[in-house]
């Protein structure tokens, strides 16, 4: 990644979050209000139409309608921002169009900034420029700082490609081997999961009776109804292929009727351990 495109691009993003964060927070008709970038041009509009229908009429007061129709293109700033930083970050050798789209980006946020800061006291009197929040600042810095970069950085240095064939095939390599890595891991941890769960079922099931017959593939009976379900009993039902149908066929109100003391543990053959 070179430092020209990391710059440029991580300029043209701070536009587009800095777009959704709070632009201005000020009094309408006494009620405190926030607006974003989406947000501010209504605000706007309606602390001057509140101002002038409490106000004398003049000729200046009819300045800020003026401003109006430029407050639109206001919108235009995260869609322009997000281009940029496509383009920035695409690896494509620009060049000098690059420079000049970050160039002409940041003049339009800092007229559309400046807009802004002239209309907030005709909005909000006194306390309108004070009104504007955190999230205007970083847009009229992040307009500034493409300004000023495009114009600092070589001309030469951003034709230069984001990432070498080289890098792209090792993080293409590294990208596979961590997918690999989480895949066996998923798998391991689903495993567990399921070993755990069927060792519940067989501590539950152990001293209980079954409540069916239980038959294998052919029909043949391998557990008959009543039986007590013990380790030797799950063991075999495994090795006949049908522990999960002995687990799901037990009563739930059956005590157990062999001592406590033989099903403290589970044999090892329970578990499909040899």
């Amino acid at each position: 990644m070179t430092v020209e495109r990391s710059v440029l691009g991580g300029l043209a993003t701070l536009l587009v979050l800095a777009f959704f964060l709070p632009w201005m927070v000020a009094a309408v008709m006494v009620v405190p209000l926030a607006a974003n970038g989406f947000g501010i041009k209504d605000l706007l509009l309606s602390g001057m139409a509140i101002r002038m229908a409490f106000s004398p009429f003049s000729l200046t007061s009819l300045l800020p309608l003026l401003w109006t129709p430029v407050l639109f293109l206001l919108y235009f700033i995260p869609l322009l921002a997000a281009v940029l930083a496509l383009l920035a970050f695409s690896g494509s050798a620009l060049g000098r169009t690059l420079r000049l789209c970050s160039m002409g980006l940041g003049i339009f946020v800092a007229v559309l900034c400046s807009t802004v800061v002239g209309c907030a006291p005709f909005a909000f009197g006194d306390h309108g420029v004070s009104s504007l929040s955190i999230g205007f600042w970083l847009t009229l810095l992040g307009g500034l700082g493409l300004i000023g970069a495009a114009a600092a950085l070589p001309s030469t240095a951003v034709t230069k490609p984001l990432l070498t064939s080289t890098r792209q095939a090792e993080l293409q390599a590294h990208g596979r081997q961590v997918m690999t890595h989480a895949a066996d891991w998923l798998t391991k941890r689903k495993a567990d999961l399921n070993a755990g769960i069927e060792l519940r079922r067989i501590q539950y099931a152990l001293g209980r009776r079954v409540n069916r017959t239980i038959l294998d593939a052919q029909d043949t009976v391998v557990v008959p109804a009543g039986t007590l379900i013990t380790n030797e009993l799950i063991a075999r039902a495994r090795q006949e292929g049908v522990l999960s149908t002995l687990l799901d066929s037990v009563e739930a109100d059956t005590a157990a009727s062999i001592p406590p003391e033989a099903l403290v543990t589970v044999h090892p053959a329970v578990l499909g351990m040899t």
